[in-house]
């Protein structure tokens, strides 16, 4: 994996975070603490008097109904987040991958910093962690992982807590859960924005051919009809999808945690 994965300048983009969440609490904690309410992922109809920067754009235009983002109390609790590090997530510019052990790290170690234990599985493999002083294990474990390879695995989901799946577009959803589950899915730049000319697409994990095209102006309607299906795909598995842009070379590592700072995410 090319670049350092966890520059000074993300965790000065963290601890931007970590303050913006303090203040919307009160102000008087340096960083969140257990018991305060946040901003949380499931959604609701909007009501009048609803801060209109709570709104969830991209879900009221899939759904056909304005929702705002439901505030949580946040106590600790329990965390699951599912990192996929299959081959998939590798095409392109490379900068998937990192963007996704950075918003790994982003979302587990604020909810360390909460007083709540965090379980990070990545293909099959689990560990745990539990504890504010435990965020710098967090971190080396995201280093240490292998580059990205083989086939995305998962591990058997929990009946309670909260679950964040991390991944590509292209790769399907676990089995259906119950509770708080979240899909964040990257794209790639290239995914976004693909190169004219002929396009021939091939599964990263398989080998197979999987799309043909002719001229890349053909591929916009096929990006968009694939995304539509594949966030149907997640309501009906039942979590609650969201779709980011990976960040292109050049960018700054924090680049993830303003997107999704911007959808309360973070």
């Amino acid at each position: 994996m090319s670049g350092q994965l966890f520059p000074a300048e993300f965790f000065t983009a963290l601890d931007r975070v970590a303050r913006r969440r303090s203040r919307q609490v009160g102000g008087r904690a340096p960083v969140p603490r257990a018991g305060q309410g946040r901003a949380g992922f499931e959604r609701r109809p909007w009501q009048w008097g609803d801060d209109p920067r709570r709104v969830d754009w991209r879900t009221s235009a899939r759904v056909g109904q304005t929702l705002v983002r439901r505030r949580e109390e946040d106590r600790g609790g329990d965390l699951l987040l599912i990192l996929d590090n299959s081959a998939s997530v590798a095409c392109g510019s490379g900068r998937r991958s990192q963007d996704l052990r950075r918003l790994a790290l982003a979302l587990g170690w604020l909810h360390l910093e909460s007083g709540g234990q965090l379980r990070l599985v990545s293909m099959g493999v689990s560990y745990p962690f539990a504890g504010p002083a435990r965020r710098h294990a967090l971190r080396s474990c995201l280093e240490s992982l292998s580059n990205p390879n083989g086939t995305l695995r998962w591990d058997c989901l929990p009946s309670r807590g909260r679950v964040v799946f991390l991944t590509d577009p292209w790769s399907p959803a676990p089995p259906p859960t119950r509770g708080n589950a979240h899909m964040i899915r990257l794209a790639d730049h290239g995914e976004e924005h693909p190169p004219y000319g002929e396009l021939l697409l091939i599964e990263a994990e398989s080998g197979r051919r999987a799309h043909g095209h002719s001229n890349a102006s053909s591929w916009p309607s096929i990006w968009q009809k694939h995304l539509r299906q594949s966030a149907a795909q997640d309501t009906a598995q039942g979590w609650t999808s969201t779709l980011l842009s990976a960040s292109v070379p050049g960018d700054p590592a924090g680049q993830i945690l303003t997107q999704a700072e911007d959808l309360d995410l973070v």
